[in-house]
């Protein structure tokens, strides 16, 4: 036998040890991997809205009078209008900063944040760090920061009072530091101490882009603390707005009731809360098992055990990560996995499956076919599995209702995008990836 025959006969028997395994381990509902991503279901299809963005004459209206055209009615509150708005919202950073702020140079500090890796380890070797609890924190200039910093910037104007900002999951701090700048006085919370050191750094980081005469120090906090377990000097003072950015799909049902039971008593009455989460859209392996938990009524629906590989092309150096199997994990499952955190492998474990120093050879007999993943490139993957809590937006808007809050306006989008598309409308997925649900509501 032949190096090349034996090699691609490796080959072969991974992929079919990974599939009965999965199969034979896994508990249900469990969707195998798929080799062409499938359109969403039915179950997922979303109404037409009537009118999906603004005419001309509206939007010179607008840009006139600086006033929203929508009549709509949100609850019995008129100052969330904004947020009732038809169709697609278009957000800038421009626009959310105040004009005696506005600049370049203010623009260029909070344009510099990118997609970030919290380590929480303090480590720099990527092994060790992979194996730690890890996070990602998004830039400020992602859509539901600029909507939400363009709130507080319309309400500071207004008023000419600071409003009371509660940042739970901080991360690095981007927003609150953004939020700050634009008229807020921020407490961040953050359960990592790496994170939340940074955190402090980047906000104080933002005195010079603030207003002349004020004291940096007596606006903001961070406060190292669990979003489950806040502290009391964290939840001694009410918010004005109170948001989780990408917080909640790394909780478990019981952990996510408790972080918006304490949003809602942490709220100020006609106080403003707005989540971002991920949702299932971005495989239809995903989508398949949040649409058979529904039909289960299950409140969580996108609540399972992720395994998912990191595929790294040696030519290229591009990444990608796909999703291999999700199940719903069982009581002894949640409490042994801790949400939030990577493990690394396959699950259940598996030593022939975690064979990372695997390189799979493009073409290897000059067949024109290239690899099992179509890609004219060798590549090596690297397995990992973790708990996750996906939404959209029917199932956010339950959960955020159940705890006392009435949702104003829901909408999808990705951290790439300065648009925010109807919940409720068919939306092009070319064109928004809908990998994120954002969802805003108040205390009445």
């Amino acid at each position: 036998m032949s190096l090349q025959e034996w090699f691609k006969m490796k080959i072969m028997f991974k992929i079919v040890l990974s599939v009965s395994t999965a199969l034979n381990f896994l508990s249900f509902p469990l969707i195998a991997m798929e080799k062409e991503e499938k359109k969403v279901s039915t179950v997922y299809k979303v109404q037409k809205a009537s009118t999906v963005s603004l005419t001309k004459k509206e939007e010179d209206k607008e840009k006139q009078t600086g006033t929203s055209t929508s009549k709509e009615k949100t609850g019995d509150s008129t100052q969330y209008l904004a947020f009732g708005k038809k169709g697609a919202i278009v957000v800038s950073l421009k626009a959310s900063i105040p004009d005696s702020l506005a600049g370049e140079k203010t623009e260029a500090f909070l344009k510099s944040t990118k997609l970030e890796l919290v380590k929480t380890d303090g480590s720099t070797d990527p092994k060790s760090i992979c194996k730690k609890d890890v996070g990602y924190s998004f830039p400020s200039i992602s859509p539901w920061c600029l909507i939400t910093a363009g709130y507080i910037k319309d309400k500071y104007e207004s008023s000419g009072k600071r409003l009371s900002l509660g940042d739970w999951g901080c991360g690095h701090g981007f927003f609150s530091a953004y939020a700050m700048i634009v008229g807020a006085d921020p407490y961040a919370l953050e359960s990592q101490r790496a994170a939340a050191e940074e955190a402090n750094k980047y906000i104080f980081g933002a005195r010079e882009y603030l207003p002349k005469g004020l004291d940096i120090r007596t606006l903001y906090k961070v406060v190292l603390g669990s979003v489950t377990k806040p502290s009391e000097k964290f939840m001694a003072r009410e918010n004005d707005v109170n948001v989780a950015f990408n917080v909640l799909h790394h909780l478990s049902p019981s952990d996510s009731d408790l972080l918006l039971k304490n949003m809602f008593k942490n709220t100020a009455q006609g106080g403003l809360v707005v989540l971002c989460c991920d949702t299932p859209f971005d495989s239809s392996i995903g989508v398949e098992y949040f649409n058979q938990s529904l039909q289960k009524k299950v409140t969580y629906p996108g609540f399972g055990l992720y395994n998912k590989s990191n595929i790294v092309f040696k030519d290229t150096g591009k990444k990608s990560t796909a999703l291999l199997s999700v199940c719903r994990p069982t009581k002894k499952e949640i409490d042994s996995l801790k949400t939030g955190q990577i493990y690394m492998g396959s699950y259940p474990q598996n030593d022939l499956l975690d064979d990372t120093q695997t390189l799979f050879v493009d073409d290897p007999d000059d067949t024109q076919k290239g690899n099992i993943l179509r890609h004219k490139a060798p590549y090596y993957y690297r397995n990992f599995y973790q708990l996750l809590n996906k939404f959209d937006f029917e199932a956010l808007k339950e959960v955020v209702e159940a705890s006392g809050f009435i949702v104003v306006n829901g909408w999808y989008t990705d951290h790439t995008l300065d648009t925010l598309y109807p919940h409720d409308s068919e939306i092009d997925t070319s064109i928004c990836k809908k990998s994120k649900v954002v969802i805003v509501g108040y205390k009445k």
